[in-house]
């Protein structure tokens, strides 16, 4: 029984230890990712002291908001403008119509895509950040694709929200012409696949799967960086900002944001009451946990685990109140670091799927793993055991 034992547990260090190898070689996949689009792909000459930006558009204001709200520097502001600037000319000897039909328009995005997949990698923090270290993600793409619109002169193009998630949008004037919804995560941008669980829309408000344009975007980069001032102990400023906003509008982000503060556990549940948020659901679960309701907080975590499958908070909790210990342990250590892994491997939300069913099937690799080890270490002890003279 004891050589089980140590084979069991030997086993197990193994596969932790392969499985940390491969973490190690994502790992490194990514690294080398980002450095194959240094800053020379984006900018050819570092701006002088002082730059000011030649183009005028919605994401130029987003870096401005950054400085004046003291999340980038005016010296990292300066350079992400000469970025932006650059992104714009590259575009600018285009010849694309104010009105352009569906297919005129997809033309233009995939282009587009292609100037942002051999440049950024999926990722980064604020735009002015993201577009100076090359790691973009999600709206901070859609952001760009906007501001070369903007300077084209083309109509109808603005930025859709889902819960977590942003992509673009284009309706044109003309109502025979097909709208477009245009996911930019991927190296060349796609036409949005909406029976994936990231376009969900979750609640009843009419402001999701609306095109927002410059007022709306800057809205709702407000509340980011709200979002971002919170993160950094700002409170105070934070609050004044989405309280703010929600006087002019009740979008449903703003009370997802607002529900962070310790006094906001009721916007959550409000926000919960119009949506299905799996984010108003972590919230809550957090806050029941800091209380003492581990019960009750067990069961908003799985809920969100049914949907957020590697969310590190969320493994590394359900690893500690799991009924069955062993469940848990198998979520926190193995289930949560290989699914988050595979995540940073893809860098695109459209994977999520992918990565939930290979990591579904850890248990079953876990297995195999097991019966090869028993058997090569079987193996092992045969061939080197002493051979014993009677």
């Amino acid at each position: 029984m004891q050589h089980i034992r140590t084979r069991l547990f030997t086993g197990t260090i193994a596969f932790m230890v392969l499985m940390g190898l491969i973490q190690a070689g994502i790992d490194l996949h990514s690294w080398s990712e980002k450095h194959k689009r240094p800053l020379e792909s984006r900018l050819g000459v570092l701006p002088p002291p002082g730059y000011t930006a030649q183009y005028q558009s919605t994401a130029h204001e987003i870096i401005e908001l950054e400085v004046e709200f003291g999340l980038v520097s005016h010296e990292r502001g300066e350079l992400a403008t000469a970025i932006l600037d650059r992104t714009i000319e590259d575009f600018a000897d285009l010849n694309v119509p104010e009105q352009p039909t569906m297919h005129e328009l997809i033309s233009l995005l995939k282009r587009v895509g292609l100037y942002i997949g051999k440049r950024y990698i999926y990722g980064g923090n604020t735009f002015a950040d993201g577009l100076a270290d090359g790691e973009i993600d999600c709206d901070l793409r859609s952001y760009l694709y906007l501001a070369i619109a903007e300077n084209l002169g083309v109509q109808g193009v603005g930025v859709m929200y889902s819960p977590g998630h942003a992509f673009i949008g284009w309706r044109s004037a003309d109502k025979h012409q097909f709208p477009i919804a245009w996911e930019t995560t991927t190296d060349t941008g796609e036409i949005a696949n909406f029976a994936s669980s990231q376009y969900r829309k979750v609640s009843s408000y009419d402001h999701e799967y609306q095109i927002q344009q410059r007022e709306g975007v800057l809205a709702m980069y407000r509340a980011i960086i709200a979002d971002h001032l919170f993160d950094k102990g700002e409170k105070a400023q934070a609050k004044d900002i989405l309280l703010a906003l929600k006087e002019e509008d009740e979008l449903p982000y703003y009370q997802a944001v607002l529900s962070q503060f310790e006094d906001g556990i009721g916007y959550a549940k409000n926000y919960l009451s119009h949506t299905n948020s799996q984010y108003a659901r972590y919230l809550i679960a957090n806050d029941l946990y800091n209380r003492g309701e581990k019960e009750e907080a067990l069961k908003q975590y799985q809920e969100v685990f049914a949907e957020t499958t590697y969310d590190k908070t969320v493994t590394d909790r359900l690893g500690e109140l799991h009924s069955k210990a062993w469940v848990g342990w198998y979520i926190k250590n193995i289930y949560g670091p290989t699914a988050r892994g595979l995540d940073r491997l893809f860098g695109n939300k459209d994977e999520s799927k992918v990565i939930a069913e290979f990591a579904q099937i850890m248990p079953v690799l876990f297995m195999l793993w097991m019966i090869f080890w028993f058997a090569i270490t079987d193996a092992l002890e045969k061939r080197f055991r002493p051979t014993v003279i009677e």
